[in-house]
């Protein structure tokens, strides 16, 4: 341990070597909800682990590919393949189903390579999700709130410019919403500009800073990707780096991964900053979180392999948080979940095999 904080396992959860979640998983006050990978076509079990670190299973039945856990307004909502549900806070172990003004996902046939339904990002109460027909819906956990947006829809988090929501659609062109149901509008004609943005989920990495949204999209599809930004208005080239994960904001800055799993950072006005060069392979699992005025991610040096890493935004101040798979051996940290009063992750670590684990300062 180099930092100043405490570093536990929250439960010793599942004791077969494997994580415990990569899918999903959210707080709600003190209780930590979960999902466990399991495989095709079984569905995505949701567990809860209260601050003592108790498991209790919640449901396994919420259909093929389903179980993401989101949270709104103080409720859990759960995604099924085909259902949202929504967890009451007086029975925390019985999902409740929320009806839909018209069937969620009543697209193609769902296949392994496809969530149905995938959580985006919360916005003013409401959790906002793609399904598996790109169709944008809001919904606040009650059916009165659960609310059709828009269609043809990339599933990215919409980002918010002020009061304003900014989506991308699959024609590759920028839209706004203020919420309500038929409130769509187009915002940037991108593909008029010459920029074209890859249409496969999460490809974008797109995030939000300064009144401008970030993301990465093509000039030449010959050629990698570079980041490009907008005001809602016009589209600028930001810089000629090619990112490889969703950037997060923190202290005016953004901090993201290149290609080469090499940490970056920029405040919009100074071209990006090398804070630390990997130099390996993290095997996919790039995480970024922010807590207690640091960035968290998964840093790479030979001699501790991939471990838990903090920086301030300077690269004097980058350094590696806490060896957890001493040598150089990897505990290969990820699924950051920033809330208040802790840090949580997914870590491979013996005996414990791979579990959530806290940071608190």
């Amino acid at each position: 341990m180099h930092g100043d904080g405490t570093l536990n396992p929250v439960s010793d959860a599942f004791p077969e070597t494997r994580n415990s979640n990569l899918v999903r998983w959210v707080s709600v006050g003190d209780d930590l909800f979960l999902t466990r990978p399991v495989n095709a076509p079984s569905p995505h079990p949701l567990y809860r682990v209260d601050a003592a670190g108790t498991v209790v299973l919640v449901s396994t039945d919420l259909g093929v590919f389903g179980g993401q856990a989101a949270a709104a307004g103080g409720k859990v909502i759960i995604a099924g393949a085909e259902q949202l549900f929504t967890l009451d806070a007086d029975d925390l172990t019985a999902p409740i189903p929320i009806a839909a003004p018209e069937p969620l996902n009543a697209g193609p046939t769902i296949t392994a390579s496809e969530l149905p339904l995938s959580f985006l990002r919360e916005w003013n109460g409401w959790e906002w999700l793609c399904d598996g027909n790109n169709e944008l819906w809001r919904t606040d956990g009650t059916a009165a709130g659960t609310v059709h947006i828009a269609s043809n829809v990339l599933p990215e988090p919409p980002l918010d410019l002020g009061d304003t929501l900014y989506f991308f659609g699959t024609d590759r062109n920028l839209y706004r919403t203020r919420g309500t149901a038929g409130d769509v509008a187009s915002a940037v004609a991108l593909t008029d500009s010459g920029v074209y943005v890859a249409t496969g989920p999460f490809s974008l990495n797109a995030t939000s800073l300064g009144g401008y949204i970030y993301f990465a999209a093509y000039d030449d599809p010959t050629q990698n990707p570079k980041w490009y930004r907008t005001d809602g208005t016009t589209v600028t080239l930001f810089s000629d780096l090619t990112i490889a994960s969703r950037p997060v904001a923190f202290g005016g800055k953004l901090f993201t991964y290149d290609t080469s799993n090499n940490l970056w950072t920029t405040d919009g006005v100074s071209a990006p900053v090398l804070l630390h060069a990997n130099g390996a392979s993290l095997g996919g699992l790039l995480g970024l979180g922010v807590y207690a005025e640091r960035v968290y991610f998964t840093g790479y040096d030979d001699e501790h392999g991939s471990e838990l890493w903090r920086t301030d935004g300077t690269p004097q101040g980058t350094a590696m948080e806490a060896d957890l798979e001493p040598g150089p051996a990897s505990s290969s940290p990820g699924g950051f979940l920033s809330t208040p009063g802790a840090l949580y992750f997914a870590a491979t670590v013996a005996p414990y095999g791979g579990e959530p684990w806290v940071l608190r300062h």
